[in-house]
């Protein structure tokens, strides 16, 4: 089994990760990590221990030796000359439909349409007249493939043969390709995140292999934000929803996020599943008996507050200060903790002397072992404006600090089993946010049903169970492919390999799963 993912270390994609590649049944799978970027291994830290049970490949050292026996595929960037060239015209009634088409209906018909004209041999562009202006040229989605007629075959079978790699992946999946070639047939992948997934696509069609992806967020609003210039969008979602399309199965860990992809790219609705993320509950609590990493000045008797995750924009950090000036308003007192770092922590700042919560606020940055700050806290706020599962909200149940949780879409609720095992708030209504802070850490109520429902919840997240799913699906997927390989031997096998085939893959897939 190979865990195909971005980095070893991250948030709470990569502490799954982890988790699950630990806790698996090393008598019955081999396993494997291949970053695809290099990322220092430290025995143990705070997000999970490193189980000796799994071997970390590392994809940057592998492409060394790789390169040392056979030229890679050249990178073409692109030129004044060749952008400046003649751009093919749409036919009439494909402008006319995007024309006429809503923003949700575009989304949906997009991919579909894109790869009708990347198999013509063009260039696909949005073709939305109220973004062809004057200031704005038509956005290239820049999938063209070759002919049909131009084999995309692995740099391993025509080593030093020019090719345009057709995007960044692609070069990346050649590597790929070889090291699961290596690995032989029985092998399944399982792709951590989005651009793990394009590259185990990728590298499907080089090779043969099955591949599980496993993404953790809300598409719908998470490529919003990272792609705002609708070209990119485009582009991407050409490459995930074929990605997706192709994989055996495509795993969330909450139904929501299941729900959000199934509309967005119109697919079966059996062809995700939901597993949730896990936690090691004994690993947690020792690691939280560990000292600060970064010891904090004295304040005495106050309740300690919690804030775990990225500094960016969707974390929406500006909501959850508005709500503790509130709260200072009120005459509590108190020290919240905001772990984590980012692009947004200039903001971040600003907004903590604009608030005058200087004396109530701490930027402690990125910590490798944050349980022991989860451990002393009163309660852990999250204010995300969107999430898939929110791994962080379980690390604080089993810590027994209760979560307070702004009702985003999706993992919140999910997590919370609609508020029972911690507090959820209306979103955007800092008012409410600072109510509940304030109910749960300094009225008289007794919350001890709480912290009992808390613990009861944590079971649906135990790493033994969480495992045994991940277990069973792969055998489903493992005995798939064994009656595939004797109902359809390589000789009659449908070959991927031809670029004028990469809408026929994702077809080939969604027949294996009818």
């Amino acid at each position: 089994m190979v865990f195909l993912t971005r980095a070893l270390h991250g948030g709470g994609a990569e502490r799954a990760l982890q988790s699950v590649a630990g806790a698996l049944n090393s008598q019955l799978f081999d396993v494997h990590i291949v970053p695809l970027f290099n990322s220092a291994i430290s025995p143990e830290f705070g997000h999970a221990t490193v189980a000796p049970s799994f071997e970390a490949v590392w994809f940057e050292r592998t492409k060394t030796e790789v390169v040392q026996q056979q030229v890679p595929l050249p990178q073409t960037p692109p030129t004044a000359e060749t952008m400046a060239a003649p751009r093919p015209r749409f036919p009439a009634w494909v402008t006319f439909i995007a024309s006429k088409l809503t923003s949700a209906q575009k989304q949906r018909i997009r991919a579909s349409i894109a790869f009708k004209i990347a198999r013509l041999g063009w260039r696909a562009f949005k073709a939305a007249r109220r973004e062809l202006t004057a200031d704005a040229p038509p956005p290239c989605v820049d999938v063209a493939l070759p002919p049909p007629s131009e084999e995309l075959s692995p740099a391993a079978a025509r080593p030093g043969i020019k090719a345009t790699a057709l995007t960044p992946y692609d070069n990346m999946a050649d590597y790929i390709a070889q090291i699961l070639a290596g690995l032989g047939h029985s092998a399944i992948v399982i792709s951590l995140m989005e651009e793990a997934t394009i590259v185990a696509w990728l590298a499907s069609l080089r090779t043969p292999m099955r591949y599980l992806a496993w993404l953790h967020t809300v598409e719908s609003l998470y490529l919003d934000q990272i792609f705002p210039a609708p070209a990119q969008r485009a582009k991407f979602d050409i490459l995930l929803h074929a990605a997706v399309a192709r994989s055996e199965r495509c795993v969330f860990p909450s139904r929501g996020c299941c729900d959000d992809l199934t509309e967005l790219y119109e697919l079966p609705p059996d062809h995700f599943q939901c597993i949730y993320n896990p936690i090691d509950l004994a690993t947690v609590r020792r690691l939280s008996e560990l000292p600060f990493e970064r010891p904090l000045a004295p304040h005495p008797n106050v309740p300690i507050l919690v804030s775990l995750g990225r500094l960016s924009p969707e974390k929406d950090h500006a909501h959850l200060l508005k709500a503790l000036s509130l709260l200072r308003q009120r005459g509590r007192d108190f020290l919240c903790l905001i772990i984590g770092d980012g692009d947004h922590v200039g903001e971040i700042t600003r907004l903590i002397e604009h608030h005058a919560l200087a004396d109530q606020v701490r930027l402690l940055g990125a910590v490798q072992n944050p349980f022991p700050y989860l451990a002393a806290a009163d309660a852990l706020i999250l204010t995300s404006k969107f999430e898939s599962f929110a791994l962080v909200l379980v690390e604080a149940m089993a810590l027994e600090a209760v979560p307070v949780a702004v009702d985003c879409p999706t993992g919140p609720r999910e997590v919370l089993d609609c508020g029972q095992a911690g507090v959820l708030v209306p979103p955007g209504d800092e008012r409410a946010l600072a109510d509940a802070i304030e109910h749960i850490v300094w009225s008289e109520a007794d919350h001890s049903a709480l912290l009992a429902t808390m613990a009861d919840r944590l079971k649906s997240f135990d790493i033994a169970t969480v495992a045994l799913q991940w277990e069973r699906l792969v055998g489903k997927v493992h005995a798939k492919a064994t009656l595939t390989d004797e109902a359809c031997p390589d000789s009659t096998r449908p070959n991927f390999e031809s670029a004028a085939d990469v809408q026929d893959s994702a077809r080939y897939s969604a027949g294996l799963h009818r």
